[in-house]
C-alpha cells in the first residue's frame, strides 16, 4: 500500500485503527466508506474530493447572479473563493457584488479594488479557459464593469468619480493587452475609454490641460480600433475676460435656521442665526446676482464650510467639506435672487463658508464654469463679527464689537506676530478651535466678561506700549 498522506497537516503516519485510517499528529479520522466516496490517492497525498460541493456552490451562485440576488450570489461565490482561491470567478464576482453593495465612505476604496482586479482575472481566463469560451467570460465582466462604473461616477463623491475613468482605462489596456488579437474584445476595450471620456467630461469638463490632455490620450486609443469616433464636446468653458456675462455670488450668513416670531403681527419666520445648532447642524445663505450677459436657467454654487482660522471643515455625515447649492431661474440680467442651503454640513467647528466655483447653465444650454476669483463679491461672508480668517471671539464679546481699538490692536498683533510662524499659527487655531464655544455659551454672563476685561486690558496696553497701533484695520489673509 502506498504510503498516506493526511491532507489536514501533512503527515505521513497514518494508521489503521477500528475500521478507520487514524493520523497520528492529528488524530483526525478517516473512514473507509469516506474514503471510497471522497477521497483518492494520487502519489501517496491523501486529497479530499469537494468537487461536488463546488459544483453546487456554483450552480447556486450563478442562478442567483442570473436572478439579481446579489446577496445569495456574493454567498457562494464566498465559499468558492474558500475553496478554489484561483477561481477567477469565484474572485470577480464576490468583489464585484462587495462593490454593488458598499457604502458610500467605502466607494473609493472598493474602486481600486476593482482595478487591481484587472491583470489577475483576464490573465486566468486567458491562461485557464478554452479558447472558444473566453470572449464569453470577458464580454460578461466587460458589461459588469461598465454597470459598476457608472454607479461609482454618478453616486458618489469627486474623488471617486475622478478615479472611475483610471479604472476603466486600465481594464481596457489589459483586455487589449492580453486579447489585442480578438476584434470582439477590443471593441470593448474602446468601450471603455469612451465611457471614460463621457465620465471625465461631466465631471470635469474641459479647458484645464490635464483634462484635455488626458481625453487627447483616451481619443487616439479608441480611433485604433472604432477609426470614426469623435470625442463628445462639453458646453462647459471656463470663465474669461474676454466672457460677456458677469456674476456675482456671495454668501451672506453661515449658522442655523431658527423659527422667530415677527414682532406686531406674529408671523413665525426661519431666520439663520450664527454658528451650529445642538445637532451640528449649520446651513449657508447664497445670493446670486446675474450682473451682464445671457439668461440664466440653472446655476450650481460650490460652498467649501471653514472653521475660525479659515481652514476647509468636512461634513461629518457627507466626509466632504464642498457642497452643491442649485439655483433655478430663469435670472435675466441685472436680476438676483438668493436661497438657503439648510443643513448643508454636520459640524460644530463650522463658523463660515467661502465660494469654491459656480457653474452656470444658460438658456442655450451652455456651460460657463466660473472659479472664485472670477466672481464678483465671491468671498464675501457674513457670520456674526467673524471674518474668513477668524474673529476674535472673546475680546469682541468683552469690548463689544469688532471694529473697536482694543480689537484692533489684538488683531494687529494676531496677523503679524502670531501669524508669522507655525508654532503662533498652532496657537490661533488652537484659540479659535475653542474661543467661539466659551463665548456661546458664556459670553452674555457678567462674570465671563469681568474675568477676561482685566486681562485683555492690561495685553492692550503692553502691545500698544511696544508700538502696536489701535488705528481701523483690515484683516491679513496670514493662511496664504
Amino acid at each position: 500500500m502506498k504510503t498516506l498522506k493526511c491532507e489536514m497537516c501533512g503527515s505521513v503516519d497514518l494508521v489503521k485503527k477500528d475500521g478507520f485510517f487514524v493520523c497520528q499528529y492529528c488524530r483526525t479520522k478517516y473512514s473507509v466508506e469516506e474514503a471510497k466516496k471522497m477521497m483518492v490517492e494520487v502519489e501517496g497525498t491523501v486529497k479530499v474530493d469537494n468537487s461536488e460541493r463546488i459544483k453546487n456552490y456554483l450552480e447556486l451562485a450563478r442562478t442567483a447572479k442570473d436572478e439579481d440576488d446579489s446577496t445569495t450570489a456574493a454567498k457562494y461565490y464566498a465559499l468558492i473563493l474558500e475553496e478554489m482561491p484561483n477561481s477567477w470567478e469565484a474572485k470577480f464576482y464576490s468583489t464585484y457584488y462587495s462593490a454593488m453593495e458598499c457604502k458610500v465612505k467605502d466607494a473609493y476604496e472598493m474602486c481600486v479594488k476593482m482595478e487591481k482586479l484587472a491583470h489577475s482575472i483576464l490573465t486566468s481566463i486567458k491562461t485557464n479557459e478554452p479558447t472558444n469560451l473566453q470572449s464569453k467570460y470577458v464580454i460578461e465582466i466587460a458589461e459588469k464593469m461598465k454597470e459598476i462604473a457608472i454607479m461609482f461616477a454618478v453616486g458618489n463623491s469627486d474623488s471617486v468619480s475622478k478615479e472611475v475613468p483610471d479604472m476603466l482605462s486600465l481594464w481596457g489596456d489589459q483586455l487589449e493587452e492580453k486579447f489585442g488579437e480578438n476584434a470582439e474584445i477590443t471593441d470593448k476595450a474602446a468601450d471603455f475609454w469612451e465611457t471614460a471620456v463621457s465620465i471625465i467630461i461631466s465631471t470635469c469638463g474641459t479647458g484645464e490641460k490635464a483634462v484635455d490632455d488626458k481625453i487627447a490620450q483616451y481619443s487616439a486609443k479608441i480611433k485604433k480600433y472604432h477609426a470614426n469616433y469623435k470625442p463628445p464636446k462639453s458646453n462647459l468653458t471656463y470663465h474669461t475676460s474676454d466672457s460677456p456675462n458677469a456674476l456675482s455670488v456671495v454668501v451672506k450668513k453661515v449658522g442655523h435656521p431658527e423659527i422667530k416670531i415677527t414682532p406686531i403681527v406674529n408671523i413665525p419666520v426661519t431666520v439663520l442665526c450664527a454658528g451650529p445648532d445642538s445637532a451640528g447642524g449649520v446651513s449657508a445663505e447664497i445670493e446670486i446676482k446675474n450682473l451682464k450677459g445671457n439668461n440664466i436657467k440653472y446655476a450650481n454654487v460650490y460652498v467649501t464650510a471653514i472653521n475660525s482660522v479659515g481652514d476647509p471643515v468636512e461634513c461629518s455625515i457627507h466626509n466632504e467639506s464642498t457642497r452643491c447649492v442649485k439655483f433655478t431661474g430663469p435670472l435675466a440680467a441685472g436680476g438676483k435672487t438668493s436661497g438657503t442651503f439648510e443643513n448643508a454640513w454636520y459640524n460644530h467647528s463650522i463658523v463660515n463658508a467661502k465660494i469654491d466655483h459656480v457653474d452656470v447653465i444658460y438658456d442655450d444650454d451652455s456651460i460657463e464654469r466660473y472659479t472664485a476669483s472670477e466672481l464678483s463679491g465671491h468671498n464675501a461672508t457674513s457670520s456674526g463679527d467673524s471674518n474668513a480668517s477668524g474673529g476674535c471671539y472673546v475680546a469682541t464679546c468683552v469690548y463689544g464689537s469688532y471694529d473697536c481699538p482694543q480689537v484692533w490692536t489684538l488683531r494687529r498683533y494676531r496677523d503679524d506676530t502670531l501669524g508669522s510662524t507655525w508654532y503662533g499659527r498652532a496657537f490661533i487655531r488652537t484659540y479659535y478651535a475653542i474661543s467661539p464655544t466659551l463665548v456661546k455659551w458664556f459670553g452674555k454672563t457678567k462674570w465671563f466678561k469681568k474675568m477676561w476685561k482685566g486681562k485683555l486690558d492690561r495685553m492692550v496696553k503692553k502691545l500698544q506700549d511696544k508700538g502696536v497701533e489701535n488705528t481701523p484695520y483690515k484683516d491679513k489673509d496670514w493662511n496664504k
